[in-house]
This record gives structure tokens, C-alpha cells and sequence, in this order.
């Protein structure tokens, strides 16, 4: 089990990622129809098609890998006990997503389809990082209340952030405010008579937020009584924000380079992973 589940959380990062590919290079339509491609099986080889089928390929191994955790799941007792209310869970998430997907393709890649397909893909992710965390067995650790509600509170922030993210990259802010960083459109507080110019600005503001809550996220959690290995992730999720931060100027002020683009969702998501693995080992094992 434990390979098959590593297996499935490794290609959802890919797959979550190589969305942001497609995204990036405008390669949401390059299959108008779905779940087939110009109404074939094979489509037309064009390079936006084969970035397109790619994700589709990918979402299809996806499947595929969870439903095979779920029938080894379901015929293992012991294995059933433990995980069977969040592979289930996780199953009927992923089929969801994947109809969700068709319609997001079928209506046109609208931003606010786009960004709840993230959403619910990120909320997947964590089902499949929770069953490996109580698989991997972490020993308990004696942390206070007080840095698992920092810890929880510092996750939502960045899954809020991704969210916002989402909207500003599917919706094409990336540069509404011009290729100019920390001012926007030569003022400091722009008029909000585009709402691609509320996101954008809210995910500056939020970027600023989420880096000043990891900077007290890292004073507060080196006071704490809790393991050596988790302070040091303390300076990994830091290091992490402070590369997230320097990307997203250089979006800004580089005109959305693609690869900073890709690199940009990558890390957050790892940002939002290394987060969540923390919470876990803080709270989730209180009770093991």
C-alpha cells in the first residue's frame, strides 16, 4: 500500500502542476470537447493538444491509481479499519473532479471553474497526504494548542492564497497592474474598476500577509516545546515563502515568465504540502 499511495500523491503534485502548464501556455481549449479531443480518441498532434492530453493522461493515472487503493483497502480488514472513510472520501472527491474538469473544458476554462478545480484538487491531495502520514505512523508530539491553531490558521492563508492565485492566472491579471512591482498602475492603492485588479492586489496583500504570519510562525514555533526536525522544517517553510515572494515579483516584473509561472504553483504547493504535514504531526497524532 504504501508504494501505490506514494505513487498517487507523487503524480497529483505532477498533475496539479502540469495543469498550471496548461494553463500557462493557453492550452486549457486545445481539446474543445471532452473526454475526447476534436472528437477522436487520438487527436491532432499540435503542441498545445499534446500539453492538454497530457493532463487528461495524467488525471486518468490519477484515477486509476486511487481506485486501486480503494479495492486494496476494502479487502484488507486491518487496512479497512484505519483507512477506508478517507480513501472513499477521496475516490468520490477525484470523480468528482474529473466530471468537474469536462465542465470547466465544455464552458470554456471560465476562471471561477478553473479555480474551484484547484481547489478540490488540493483538498484531494491532502486526503492522500493524510493517509500516508498515519500509514508512516509519526510518533506523538507533546506541541500546545497554541501552535497547532498558528499552524492551522497559516494553512488556510495559503490555501486561500493559491485560490486567489488562481483567479489572477486563469483570469489573465497576471499584468494588469503593468509590469510594475510594489506599485500598481503608478499608485500605491489602485481604483478597483476591474475585478482582475481586486485579485490581483488582494494576492499581493495576501503574499505580504502570508509572509509576515511565517516570519511569527517561526519565532513562536522555536519557543515551543517540539522536536528538533520540525524547527528545522520552521526554516524550510521560511526559505520556502521567501523564494515563493521572489517569484512573484519576478512575474510581475519580467512579464510572467513561463517557467516562473509553473515554478511559482510548484512551490506553492509545496509550501501548502510542507504546512499541512506540520499541522498533522502537531495535532492529528495528539490522539494516537
Amino acid at each position: 500500500m504504501k508504494k501505490l499511495l506514494q505513487l498517487d500523491i507523487i503524480f497529483t503534485f505532477i498533475l496539479m502542476v502540469w495543469g498550471g502548464v496548461v494553463r500557462s501556455a493557453g492550452a486549457g481549449l486545445a481539446c474543445p470537447d471532452w473526454p475526447l479531443c476534436h472528437g477522436r480518441f487520438l487527436p491532432p498532434i499540435r503542441v498545445d493538444i499534446v500539453l492538454e492530453m497530457t493532463h487528461r493522461l495524467l488525471a486518468s493515472l490519477v484515477v486509476f491509481l486511487t481506485l486501486a487503493l480503494l479495492i486494496l483497502i476494502v479487502r484488507d480488514n486491518n487496512l479497512k479499519e484505519k483507512y477506508l472513510k478517507l480513501v472513499v472520501s477521496a475516490f468520490i472527491l477525484l470523480i468528482a473532479q474529473a466530471v468537474l474538469g469536462g465542465v470547466t473544458v465544455l464552458a470554456g476554462t471560465p476562471h471561477y471553474f478553473v479555480t474551484f478545480h484547484l481547489g478540490v484538487a488540493l483538498i484531494f491531495f491532502s486526503l492522500l497526504l493524510s493517509m500516508w502520514l498515519r500509514l508512516s505512523n509519526p510518533s506523538v508530539i507533546p506541541a500546545k494548542a497554541g501552535i497547532q491553531t498558528f499552524t492551522i490558521l497559516l494553512l488556510l492563508l495559503i490555501y486561500i492564497q493559491i485560490l486567489v492565485g488562481g483567479v489572477v492566472a486563469s483570469s489573465h491579471a497576471g499584468l494588469i497592474c503593468g509590469p510594475e512591482f510594489p506599485k500598481c498602475l503608478g499608485v500605491w492603492v489602485p481604483h478597483f474598476f476591474d475585478y482582475r485588479i481586486v485579485f490581483h492586489f488582494l494576492h499581493r496583500i495576501l503574499a505580504y500577509v502570508v509572509f509576515i504570519f511565517v516570519v511569527g510562525f517561526t519565532i513562536y514555533g522555536f519557543k515551543q516545546a517540539i522536536p528538533s526536525k520540525l524547527k528545522s522544517a520552521l526554516f524550510g517553510i521560511l526559505g520556502i515563502t521567501l523564494f515563493q515572494l521572489a517569484l512573484g515579483i519576478g512575474n510581475v516584473m519580467f512579464a510572467l515568465p513561463y517557467a516562473v509561472r509553473v515554478l511559482h504553483l510548484a512551490f506553492a504547493i509545496g509550501l501548502f504540502t510542507m504546512v499541512y504535514v506540520m499541522l498533522y504531526k502537531l495535532r492529528f497524532t495528539m490522539s494516537s
